[in-house]
């Protein structure tokens, strides 16, 4: 068996090499809209200027594995891995595969992430992957390599485990999306800002590894915002005239056809009545009515059994509810031990 590994430092000659990313943006949502937005920058002649916004200007680095097969057959793509950031912050280490759950057993993964593993190792400091983000079998077997070969073992609880659930037209319930006296849907502005950053900061807050400043919630919020990636919902909870924002969404890896709902959050004092559903049901017929894409996509941490029922009414597909068993991509991310990773190093070894 041979394989073909090549390290890629520009986003266009990925895309150019790799079209599985776009022929794939449900399972390639955390690598291909990273990508596109980093081509675009290549093509402005910003690539050089935009670093500076990267953590410790660290640039991004992907690393894409093929089986060779006989004859004229071309390489059969199996694995990308991303080692990108955010303006905000660095990421974890991710992974894309186009095959399905069922196929990557054990004698399949085993020499792939094998050989993946070596090459990273000789191009970016092994600290800085504190933590990857797969499809559950690909991040167990990755994590338990990857000690193995560094010495930096896993945490012993992963830091996210979840469901990757899609609604289209044909599924979603769109009377939750219909307007109501009491509650309005919307964009959001920069005058909700003051509003608004709060509400990031505490959704970060709830994650194990991605706390933030106010000031990062109000660069995040800022962006968003003046993307049109940011959508909330507003209530009378008085009934005095005064408007208080309740939920808000967010859909921030979008790419082609297809986008992403990458948060949703609502003040503790506003639960359980109904605001993030119907504004999660109102942003999905956007998404999918006004602005053309044909599938929206969200994970779902597998222990909000709160969450998973109201993505389901919503008409999310692929999620475990009532004891049914639906057909459920599961993804996991493992961090490694903190002490030994640091998340900012740089730049890549080249």
């Amino acid at each position: 068996m041979s394989f073909i590994v090549n390290v890629f430092h520009s986003a266009t000659h990925l895309l150019d090499a790799v079209p599985e990313l776009v022929h794939n943006p449900i399972q390639a949502n955390t690598i291909l809209p990273y990508a596109l937005k980093r081509k675009a920058q290549e093509e402005s002649n910003l690539a050089s200027s935009a670093y500076s916004s990267f953590p410790r200007g660290v640039p991004p680095l992907w690393v894409a594995l093929w089986t060779e097969r006989h004859g004229t057959q071309r390489p059969m793509l199996d694995f990308v891995v991303a080692i990108t950031n955010s303006n905000i912050s660095t990421l974890p280490l991710f992974i894309f595969t186009p095959h399905q759950a069922a196929l990557t057993t054990p004698d399949f993964l085993f020499p792939r992430i094998v050989r993946l593993i070596d090459v990273l190792t000789t191009v970016i400091h092994v600290s800085r992957v504190f933590a990857v983000f797969a499809p559950v079998e690909v991040t167990r077997l990755f994590a338990n390599l990857w000690s193995w070969k560094t010495g930096i073992a896993g945490v012993e609880t992963p830091y996210y485990r979840a469901v990757l659930a899609t609604v289209t037209l044909d599924s979603l319930v769109s009377s939750l999306a219909d307007p109501q006296s009491f509650r309005r849907n919307r964009p959001a502005r920069m005058a909700d800002l003051e509003e608004v950053v709060p509400q990031f900061k505490a959704f970060a807050d709830h994650s194990v590894i991605y706390s933030m400043t106010l000031d990062q919630a109000r660069e995040e919020a800022c962006e968003h915002t003046r993307e049109r990636k940011l959508w909330l919902c507003e209530v009378e909870p008085e009934g005095d005239g005064v408007r208080t924002i309740v939920s808000i969404v967010a859909a921030t890896r979008n790419s082609g056809t297809h986008a992403f709902i990458t948060k949703v959050f609502t003040p503790r004092r506003f639960r359980q009545r109904g605001y993030a559903k119907h504004l999660v049901a109102w942003v999905s017929k956007t998404l999918l009515v006004q602005l053309g894409y044909t599938a929206v996509s969200l994970y779902v941490d597998e222990e909000n059994v709160g969450a998973a029922h109201t993505y389901t009414e919503v008409g999310y597909r692929g999620i475990r509810t009532h004891g049914i068993e639906a057909p459920a991509e599961e993804w996991e991310q493992i961090g490694f031990d903190p002490r030994m990773c640091d998340p900012g190093l740089g730049p890549p070894i080249l």
